[in-house]
């Protein structure tokens, strides 16, 4: 692929010509991280063309889309790709695909059904005839037809903020005919065609049926699937936005609503939290007198009904996390798969998406993740400005930006880790070998008041008294005697020679004594090490 990565990121549509006419096909990411991107294309298509590789045969990415299209009612076509590759057996291939195939119920020719299933090979060419034709009878059975007079109706593919056009929209119309100056409504949002593009980037004045066209003029970002509808004027197209708004307001807060109170909840802090909830959703309906209903109980709330409530939540670490994305289907993916990694990780941790939207990297990104000592996963965009890069630097924000989808998850599992409790870890720098024993000011009966020292060889590595030379991490140091630890602690004195030293290394012979332990003999060894600290990976 011409992508980051080699790899599809984005849906791309474009016009093929056929016996039949011109067929519009969508092109969906395979990357398992786009799983949104591939059921909103699926339910956008009337035909689901399901590319299998010969070499890899059915996988998860695979079953999803024929879940989704079996569900959604669309017909389907399977492209075995690969045939011509070194190795491949095409008649094994087909075989063995047919038989996975069916056991997620699609039924090929080959096996008495009625799927159709067509190789082919992407570098040269062969077998895409076959294909094209194969998608024609398929139209022609399901007498697909629409009339290209009507109204305009479509779907969202993706949607955009280009900097100088403001909010753009890749639309493949389904029915009728969308000209530039008509008024549209896409889900919760609504505007006037101002201009309007085919895939190739000409300017056009109309689009008709099974046209991809990328449109501006939307006064939001329309979410990709959301239908895109034809309306009178931009008045009725505003009235119906907002409407879709308010009903999609009121269905979250009724489905956040619990249906009965969780066993903690008792007594009167259950009873509370369910009526707030009611005049919550009351409020929103409009209903008369909801207000004075929210005020009338939210006070019989008690201090001990609030610390049921407290003492009800877990405190468990929390990685708060900003999303920014190039357009809306890419948002989807990024922030399902962090998602996804906070549930699926075995790491003691929750992962919050504080923010997620469309655009560049901004100061006030930054300022949101900073408040909420967060972070910013940025994919496929830059900073709106020098000054947002600038602030996160200054303030210590960790933003991480790729244009590889699986690049920067890789790089999320490393900085969310670091919102997880960190572990302490010993690592060894030096060790030394106790060869004789001295006492200095007193005699071996009265070792408490006199210092013992270790005649010691530094058999391996380095050994510095209280501070690494290279981390500046403290130094403590491990007496193993028979294999076993008899003492850990910070070291008293290192000599070489008479001097008193900081450092010595391999080779070197030294006297040592430690704080607080004076029982060393001959024959132990001594480990220098570090307590560094080890960041937990999602």
């Amino acid at each position: 692929g011409t992508e980051a990565g080699g790899i599809t990121q984005a849906v791309s549509s474009f016009l093929v010509s056929s016996q039949l006419g011109k067929i519009c096909f969508l092109d969906t990411p395979g990357h398992a991280a786009f799983k949104s991107m591939r059921v909103n294309g699926a339910k956008s298509v009337d035909v689901v063309v399901l590319v299998v590789a010969s070499d890899d045969g059915v996988n998860e990415q695979t079953k999803e889309v024929i879940e989704t299209a079996l569900r959604g009612g669309q017909a389907i076509v399977v492209a075995m790709t690969k045939i011509d590759k070194p190795g491949v057996d095409r008649e094994e291939a087909l075989t063995r695909i047919s038989n996975e195939l069916a056991s997620f119920g699609v039924m090929t020719e080959g096996l008495g059904g009625e799927t159709q299933m067509c190789p082919v090979s992407g570098i040269t060419g062969e077998g895409v005839p076959e294909l094209m034709d194969a998608l024609v009878l398929q139209a022609e059975v399901m007498e697909l037809r629409a009339d290209p007079d009507a109204q305009g109706e479509g779907v969202v593919v993706d949607a955009m903020v280009d900097k100088g056009l403001g909010v753009v929209a890749d639309v493949v119309v389904r029915w009728g005919k969308v000209k530039v100056g008509d008024a549209v409504v896409a889900g919760v949002e609504s505007g006037r065609v101002k201009a309007m593009k085919c895939p190739a980037g000409r300017p056009l004045k109309e689009a008709g049926p099974s046209t991809p066209i990328r449109i501006v003029g939307l006064r939001g970002l329309p979410r990709a699937g959301d239908e895109i509808n034809i309306a009178s004027c931009e008045k009725i197209a505003k009235e119906v936005a907002d409407k879709r708004a308010e009903d999609m307001k009121i269905q979250r807060l009724e489905r956040a609503a619990p249906q009965r109170m969780e066993l903690e909840l008792t007594g009167g802090a259950a009873r509370t939290k369910s009526r707030i909830d009611a005049a919550n959703v009351a409020m929103l309906r409009g209903e008369k007198l909801a207000r004075e209903f929210k005020r009338r109980f939210i006070p019989e709330l008690s201090s001990d009904d609030k610390r049921v409530l407290r003492e009800g939540e877990t405190e468990r670490p929390r990685a708060s996390v900003v999303v920014k994305a190039d357009c809306d289907g890419s948002l989807d993916a990024i922030v399902a798969s962090i998602q996804a990694l906070g549930e699926e990780t075995k790491v003691d941790i929750d992962v919050d998406i504080i923010s997620a939207s469309v655009g560049a990297v901004s100061e006030s990104d930054v300022k949101l993740a900073d408040d909420a000592q967060g972070c910013i996963m940025a994919f496929n965009v830059g900073f709106s400005g020098r000054g947002a890069k600038a602030m996160g630097e200054e303030k210590g924000v960790p933003i991480n930006t790729s244009n590889i989808i699986y690049s920067l998850l890789d790089e999320a599992k490393v900085t969310l880790g670091r919102y997880a409790p960190a572990n302490l870890e010993d690592k060894s720098l030096g060790t030394l070998a106790v060869a004789k024993i001295f006492e200095l000011g007193g005699s071996h009966k009265q070792r408490g008041g006199v210092e013992v020292v270790a005649g010691c060889k530094v058999i391996s590595g380095n050994v510095s008294l209280k501070n690494c030379q290279r981390t500046g991490l403290e130094t403590y140091f491990r007496v193993m005697r028979s294999g076993k630890e008899v003492h850990r602690g910070r070291g008293r004195t290192l000599r070489k020679f008479k001097d008193i030293v900081a450092h010595v290394e391999k080779g070197d012979e030294c006297g040592l004594s430690l704080e607080g332990f004076t029982d060393l003999q001959e024959g132990d060894a001594i480990e220098c090490t570090v307590e560094e600290t080890v960041y937990q990976v999602l």
